[in-house]
């Protein structure tokens, strides 16, 4: 499969799973479908560039808390994102904390239903 179309699926995807995501949690909002779009890119956007450089600063709290503090920067990561984006909301940081744990679960029961495809 060309990369671009499993961009583009993998994209849609997230979306649909940020856009559940914010029907089940509090404090988590989009406004429009297309604040899901721009949130779910977002959301890549942190993982990809912001994510590794928080990790690596927070290495001795990751090795003493034995990588528990690790659910904090996710929770961190998707505050983080709906901040960058007009039509995704999170209220703070325990939304946003809530909101990654059941992004993380919606997206897992979605790979059984829909298969992205690899990147190759």
């Amino acid at each position: 499969m060309h990369p671009i179309l499993a961009f583009l699926i993998t994209w849609v995807v997230n979306a649909v799973a940020l856009w559940l995501t914010a029907a089940i949690v509090p404090g988590v909002r989009i406004k429009r479908f297309s604040g899901a779009m721009w949130g779910a890119l977002a959301l890549g956007f942190v993982a990809f560039f912001i994510k590794p450089l928080v990790v690596f600063f927070s290495l001795p709290f990751l090795v003493v808390t034995l990588g528990l503090f690790y659910v904090v920067i996710l929770g961190f990561c998707f505050w983080l994102a709906g901040k960058l984006v007009a039509d995704f909301e999170v209220d703070g940081f325990f939304s946003g904390f809530l909101g990654a744990l059941v992004l993380g679960m919606v997206n897992w029961g979605m790979s059984f239903v829909v298969h992205a495809p690899a990147w190759s």
